[in-house]
């Protein structure tokens, strides 16, 4: 009798180590994938849409050029220097190639892409257009600071599905650069730079 006890309470203490250990592990897996909702937030405006980390299905990303459509664009006298249209334009490649850049540094994805994808459901779009590029003033910047006159390079974007069209998460960004004494030509660039290396970042997390 007092064996069959012991078998009996050893049987208990096993199933009920086996249940914590699957619970464990359960909830790891939640833990897992609540971790990029948790986790600090990189942009400035950020919807998860996904309960599950992208590393579980997405292998490529794809990055298209950002589009300037309903895009707001500053008007002052500087912008009426004839080379102020080819620095804002040049933005569209400049800054997801920037993210692409940072993008292969992480190494996360097995192959980064820039351009058009294929319909794959194992394979990431990234999406963005423009929502405002403005100078500032150069003059502000330079002799009052504290943000006076800081340009302003907005960004709004989505990852999404590439075979299904779902749209995994979507996120706004401004980035500004109120310091700096440069013209357009520096600080518009440096603001596109910038904002790819959060937008980067930002994927990372959800990686």
């Amino acid at each position: 009798m007092m064996k069959q006890r012991k078998y009996s309470a050893f049987v208990i203490i096993l199933v009920f180590c086996i249940s914590l250990a699957l619970s464990g592990i359960l909830f790891a897996e939640d833990k897992d994938s609540e971790d990029a909702v948790s986790a600090k937030r990189v942009l400035g405006k950020e919807d998860i849409l996904t309960k599950e980390r992208l590393s579980k299905k997405y292998k490529t990303i794809v990055i298209r050029d950002f589009s300037f459509e309903s895009t707001t664009i500053q008007e002052v006298d500087e912008t009426k220097h004839p080379d102020f249209t080819e620095v804002v334009n040049a933005l569209a490649t400049s800054v997801p190639d920037a993210i692409a850049s940072h993008l292969k540094e992480y190494g996360i994805f097995s192959k980064v892409v820039r351009g058009a994808a294929s319909p794959d459901e194992n394979t990431l779009i990234l999406e963005g257009r423009f929502t405002k590029i403005t100078t500032g003033n150069r003059a502000l910047r330079a002799f009052v600071g504290f943000g006076a006159g800081s340009s302003t390079v907005g960004i709004e974007g989505k990852l999404k599905n590439s075979k299904t069209g779902e749209v995994l998460a979507t996120f706004e960004n401004n980035n500004h650069s109120p310091a700096s004494m440069g013209t357009y030509h520096v600080v518009l660039p440096a603001d596109g730079k910038n904002n790819a290396k959060k937008i980067a970042a930002f994927i990372k997390k959800l990686y």
